[in-house]
């Protein structure tokens, strides 16, 4: 559940492709981070969707933005660095467009080409599979992707921190 859009420290809107939305401003952000702790907070590749729902609704996410959230995926690719071979290997999770945000993420899942279980278990699993087909739609996965974004921006807010000026460095004082 990274951050596509950067941060939220600027109440203005937020692009990805072509793809907007609005973004909550005056989120608190910290003065270090710990990869290993923010991967710790990531659903694993190999999670169903029962483990899916359970670990969005821990951080107060539905089973509806989970699917949505999902989406991301679309413009994410997988390094294989245990590839002794060739290890600048790259695996994208969206092989219609490549590179691209856009809902073609669940037609790759549609046509049983996910890349992880817990991708492919979003179409797989019939709790899911009506949400997947759904946000086939450009239109759809567009609109209620930026709606998603904003909830999830919500998740974990703390009240201490700082109001950054550049989202991306922290304050010099």
């Amino acid at each position: 559940m990274g951050s596509l859009c950067g941060s939220f420290c600027e109440p203005t809107g937020s692009q990805l492709n072509g793809t907007g939305w609005a973004v909550q401003g005056g989120r608190k952000e910290g003065v270090f981070s710990c990869a290993e702790a923010a991967e710790n907070e990531l659903p694993l590749p190999t999670f169903n969707v029962s483990q899916l729902i359970e670990s969005f609704a821990m951080r107060g996410l539905s089973k509806k933005q989970m699917v949505i959230l999902s989406g991301s995926h679309t413009q994410l690719k997988n390094d294989c660095s245990q590839a002794t071979f060739n290890t600048t290997l790259e695996i994208f999770m969206d092989t219609i467009t490549p590179g691209e945000f856009d809902a073609n993420y669940y037609k790759v899942l549609s046509e049983h080409k996910g890349l992880f279980t817990s991708d492919q278990s979003l179409f797989d699993d019939r709790r899911t599979r009506n949400l997947v087909k759904k946000l086939k739609s450009e239109r759809r996965f567009d609109h209620q992707f930026g709606k998603a974004m904003r909830a999830m921006g919500a998740v974990g807010v703390r009240a201490e921190g700082q109001d950054r000026r550049n989202c991306r460095t922290v304050n010099p004082w």
